[in-house]
Formats: C-alpha cells, sequence, structure tokens
C-alpha cells in the first residue's frame, strides 16, 4: 500500500513538472495590457468624478433656498461665510436673468443683525467688477457682498437688501433685493 501511495505522488510531481510552463511571455503581455487598460480607466474615472462634482456643487448653488424674483432676475444666495479675524461676512450669490437682454450694475447695500445692528459694506461686486454691461437671459452671474462690523459667532444676518440698476431699453430702473435669515458659517 505504501509503495502505491508513493507510486501515485511521484506520478503526480512527474506531470505536473512536465506539464507546467517555464516561461509565460503570452500571459505576461496580456497582463500588461490590461494593467493600461485599468491605469486608462482609472484616469477617466478621475476625470469623471472631478466633474461631476463640479455639476453637484453648481446645482447646489442654483437650488439655493433663499432666493428672490424681481424684474424678471431671479436673486439666489448661495454662502455667507463669516471670518473671525477680519469681522466680516462675505456674502456670495447668483443672478439669473429670465427677461431680455440687460445692463446690470450693483449699488449699495444694507445689512441687520439679529440684534438690529447695523453692518456697513466694504466690498460689493457683480460678476468680475461693479457692472455687467450684457446679461444674457438664463446665464447665471455670481454677485457678493462684504459686510464690516458683523460680531464674531452671529448665526445668521436677518435682512440683507441689495440694490441693483438695470437698464433694457428705456430709462435706467433701480431693483431692491430683499433676503432675510441668511445663515452665516463662522
Amino acid at each position: 500500500m505504501r509503495k502505491l501511495q508513493l507510486l501515485s505522488l511521484f506520478t503526480i510531481i512527474s506531470l505536473t513538472t512536465a506539464f507546467a510552463q517555464e516561461e509565460c511571455d503570452e500571459l505576461k503581455m496580456v497582463l500588461s495590457n490590461k494593467e493600461a487598460v485599468i491605469a486608462t480607466q482609472k484616469e477617466a474615472i478621475a476625470k469623471q468624478q472631478k466633474e461631476i462634482a463640479y455639476y453637484q456643487e453648481t446645482l447646489n448653488l442654483i437650488n439655493s433656498k433663499i432666493s428672490s424674483e424681481t424684474n424678471d432676475v431671479t436673486f439666489k444666495i448661495t454662502s455667507a461665510t463669516g471670518d473671525t479675524n477680519s469681522a466680516e461676512v462675505l456674502i456670495e450669490g447668483l443672478m439669473i436673468n429670465n427677461g431680455v437682454l440687460r445692463m446690470m450694475q450693483i449699488g449699495s447695500t444694507e445689512a441687520f443683525d439679529p440684534q438690529g445692528n447695523s453692518l456697513k459694506y466694504s466690498k460689493l461686486n457683480i460678476g468680475l467688477g461693479k457692472r455687467v454691461d450684457k446679461l444674457f437671459s438664463d446665464v447665471p452671474v455670481k454677485f457678493s457682498a462684504s459686510l464690516k462690523g458683523v460680531i464674531e459667532g452671529t448665526p445668521f444676518i436677518k435682512s440683507l437688501v441689495v440694490k441693483f440698476y438695470t437698464k433694457s431699453s428705456g430709462p435706467q430702473k433701480t431693483i431692491s433685493v430683499a433676503f432675510k435669515n441668511i445663515p452665516v458659517v463662522w
């Protein structure tokens, strides 16, 4: 019985070594091709993840809950960020023209904290400056207002009124947009 076991073990070992492949050049080539495909797919996935993050952020900005509409222009607050070092709050938003081509210029801002303190503005911007000569329909344009003198830790801006000057055809008009209860992130 022992001889039979030894003989079968010897046969199995000799068969496995006889049929084993010494070099697998073809398999190595296939493996390297698969690794190249995997690397390309990983790059494509990383690029798509960046695009998805961009679109998610854009969707969050456009779907802001703090919004107001007047004269065929929709105004949305996208963020209010407080800076403890400078005692300023930067409020950013989007405006979307739903009507005809027009000029928009940012005017002034009035803001109040929950205790009724009036806040001064230091910087007002629309687009890249103080004015957008051509505000096209359905194209979002960013606006921002920096408020000074905010008490650190103020949970929200009670009221923010921003004045814009607009002209499409005819005389220039003033648009006042009011926002209430804007939460501030410190």
